[in-house]
């Protein structure tokens, strides 16, 4: 059953809906973000609050605009006190570093004197601050980059995954993970092995069994393999979600299935991929949503 909530906007407020477009929390709120670990951030008097779907205020308003983002595996990083949890008590206080990034697979990046490392939901230290940037942590490793501005991959326990280093690296999905080294894009396993050998520009992460690549102006799909499922066709495409890509091409917004044929031709000014069951939709600045089965539940309005 689909109990999640979708924000919507009407006459300056916003409120949200459920699946089948039904108002559930009347629109009431200078602004919202969207419902993650069943709580959602609401905007009064300038101050971020966090609600459940019973419109109650489970943590008051009280953080700053600017402040904070959304929960993140239970926990909110707010830039004033650390991290908070669902009880709006401070679970890591911003003791062992002055910024961090969400939660993601149990760990979260962290900042301290312009160097990054990485915590535990604990607040233990996993990488001390040392790096010059990194990314998240998924499928045993964290991607860093050296002092030297070069990408690699380490694990919990500090082992170099393989031996080359690379001009950027990001994070695993689904077994692969994409790095580009002397300006050639490809894909190496968990091994440190390369597995599919650049015929693209640049390539994005692999959702649903798929990896979405730039080959000349146009993007398309490729699988695991590195096979060209999807040609490539549109000018800009999402990562699959729920079996579905947002795509835009000649600057209208549309939908494809795995087969690259079009559930909902381009037609809208904006949108996003789906996510719950719905995807937002914009026309002509207003925005909206459309259901799997390209319904649309909610009228693009203001």
């Amino acid at each position: 059953m689909n109990t999640h909530l979708f924000p919507v906007k009407v006459k300056e407020k916003w409120g949200f809906i459920n699946h089948k477009g039904e108002v559930i929390i009347e629109p009431k709120y200078e602004l919202v973000k969207d419902f993650s670990c069943s709580l959602a951030g609401v905007l009064i008097d300038n101050m971020w609050g966090f609600i459940g779907s019973d419109s109650q205020f489970k943590i008051p308003p009280k953080f700053p605009v600017g402040s904070c983002q959304n929960f993140s595996e239970d926990l909110l990083y707010v830039s004033t006190v650390g991290f908070i949890d669902t009880q709006g008590e401070i679970a890591i206080p911003q003791e062992e570093f002055d910024w961090a990034m969400d939660f993601q697979n149990g760990f979260a990046l962290i900042r301290k004197d312009g160097k990054f490392g990485y915590i535990d939901k604990n607040g233990n230290i996993v990488l001390k601050p040392e790096f010059q940037h990194g990314g998240n942590f998924s499928e045993g490793f964290f991607p860093i980059m050296q002092q030297n501005f070069k990408w690699r991959y380490i694990d919990k326990e500090k082992k170099i995954l393989g031996e080359n280093e690379y001009d950027f690296a990001d994070m695993f999905s689904e077994g692969l993970g994409y790095v580009e080294s002397e300006g050639k894009p490809h894909y190496i396993n968990l091994t440190g092995k390369t597995v599919i050998d650049s015929f693209f520009f640049s390539g994005g992460r692999f959702s649903e069994g798929l990896a979405e690549v730039r080959i000349g102006e146009k993007m398309g799909f490729i699988n695991q393999t590195g096979e060209l499922i999807i040609k490539p066709y549109f000018d800009e495409v999402e990562q699959f979600s729920e079996g579905i890509s947002c795509i835009e091409i000649n600057r209208k917004v549309g939908f494809i299935n795995k087969e690259g044929a079009y559930i909902i031709e381009p037609q809208y000014t904006g949108g996003s991929g789906f996510k719950n069951g719905l995807a937002h939709i914009e026309k002509e600045g207003k925005r909206g949503y459309i259901n799997t089965n390209a319904e649309v539940v909610w009228e693009p309005s203001e």
